[in-house]
């Protein structure tokens, strides 16, 4: 392990404290510091469990995606509003045609560019412009262990291979990479594997159960693809089981946690945004009400339209007097694709699925 010097803890300190404290002033302004861009719902992988991928023929009939000058409007929208941590996303957002121009204008307006991709279009081209404008960090989707598994995911034919030459490409430029995964019935038994790999390329990997229905497309692969309880292995039930007793038993003598509102759940409320491919504002990817379309108005215009909205939708000590508060991880979004609204019998439901996850039980639910 490097050592590091006290000067550079008290950096790193700083650095926390920092953007610890930018946090909590845009939270109490509301004014937004956080972005995602969803740039296109096309990919060249089609996986079962996306919530936004459509064809190039099925774009059509949802909308439009956005031209080259509406997303770097928005962009510079978004810089005199204060935003600095822009993620772009997709789809695949690395597919688009225009993506070296559009960059370029982002890159050029200052802001902290992640780049979330699934890394197989990493040519001489895309890394050329890396180079020129480096992205703040590109994370990427790990959807297997083996081409195998990557083919019954994702629809494609050496799907990891392409993603290793990407990644192979992308630390020799010395471009900062992260990987996330989402654990499926087609790779969860690769799991393990998935972890080894990416810590034998020197790349930190975070992976998830919780795959939410689809409200954007027609097809609901995510339910589909959910890793249930009754999914699991007896040695994996056991392994979930010793979950479930260690969080008990460090959750006993702390005081019940008691969230006012589903908005307290969320990460980037009041400090963040999502635009969606066709130009909608949104608080994230999954909340699809309320929405409002920055081809109407600004984006200003539309962020101060979204955070009253929000709060009347979910208003303060809503939630304050729920038997299964402290059980509840339902955020808007979560509530959204399951009920249309929200304070419902369905909240009850859920957060007594919860509640059982916690005790004990085979609920059926996903195993997060």
């Amino acid at each position: 392990m490097k050592n590091i010097d006290s000067y550079s803890i008290e950096n790193l300190l700083k650095r926390a404290s920092f953007f610890i404290n930018l946090a909590e002033t845009a939270y109490e302004k509301a004014s937004p510091i956080s972005a995602m861009f969803e740039f296109t719902p096309r990919c060249n992988f089609a996986c079962k469990m996306c919530y936004v991928h459509l064809t190039g023929g099925e774009v059509e009939n949802f909308g439009r995606e956005l031209t080259t000058a509406e997303w770097i409007l928005i962009g510079e929208q978004a810089r005199d509003m204060g935003v600095l941590n822009l993620g772009l996303t997709g789809g695949e957002p690395l597919l688009r045609e225009d993506f070296e121009e559009i960059y370029t204008a982002l890159a050029q307006m200052g802001f902290l560019i992640t780049i979330q991709t699934n890394c197989s279009l990493m040519d001489d081209k895309m890394m050329s412009l890396f180079d020129r404008y480096p992205p703040h960090e590109i994370k990427i989707t790990l959807y297997g262990a083996t081409d195998e598994t990557y083919e019954k995911v994702c629809g494609v034919k050496g799907g990891l291979t392409r993603a290793l030459e990407g990644i192979k490409k992308v630390q020799q430029a010395g471009i900062p990479l992260s990987a996330v995964a989402t654990a499926t019935r087609d790779n969860s038994e690769e799991m393990e594997e998935m972890y080894r790999l990416a810590a034998g390329l020197g790349i930190r990997l975070a992976h998830t159960n919780r795959l939410l229905p689809h409200t954007r497309k027609p097809s609901d692969g995510a339910s589909r693809s959910m890793v249930r309880f009754s999914d699991l292995s007896e040695k994996e039930k056991e392994a979930v089981q010793k979950r479930r007793e260690a969080l008990k038993a460090a959750t006993a003598d702390k005081p019940k946690r008691v969230f006012t509102s589903p908005l307290k759940r969320c990460k980037v409320y009041r400090t963040g945004f999502w635009v969606l491919w066709d130009g909608r504002l949104s608080l994230c990817a999954h909340l699809l009400n309320p929405t409002y379309s920055l081809l109407e108005m600004d984006l200003k215009t539309a962020w101060d339209k979204l955070i009253p909205e929000l709060a009347r939708l979910y208003p303060e000590e809503a939630c304050a007097q729920c038997a299964m508060n402290d059980a509840c991880s339902q955020c808007p979004a979560t509530i959204q694709t399951k009920q249309p609204f929200a304070y419902t019998p369905v909240c009850e439901a859920m957060t007594r699925d919860r509640r059982m996850l916690i005790d004990g039980g085979d609920t059926g639910l996903p195993c997060d």
